[in-house]
């Protein structure tokens, strides 16, 4: 299983997407963007973020 650590998580509206860095594992931390609702609950902002973090290991 990945550990993936979230940090820096915000809402940027010029993009209209929330924006974090993640850190996978032991590696380098990786920008990712989540376009999603603003109104949208942490637990699905994370979800939405964790998978745009997953595909940056590939």
């Amino acid at each position: 299983m990945t550990r993936i650590a979230l940090t820096q998580v915000a809402y940027d509206a010029r993009r209209a997407c929330f924006h974090a860095r993640a850190v996978l594992d032991d590696r380098a931390p990786v920008d990712c963007r989540w376009h999603g609702p603003q109104g949208a609950t942490f637990s699905r902002i994370a979800s939405g973020l964790s998978q745009a973090a997953l595909r940056h290991r590939r």
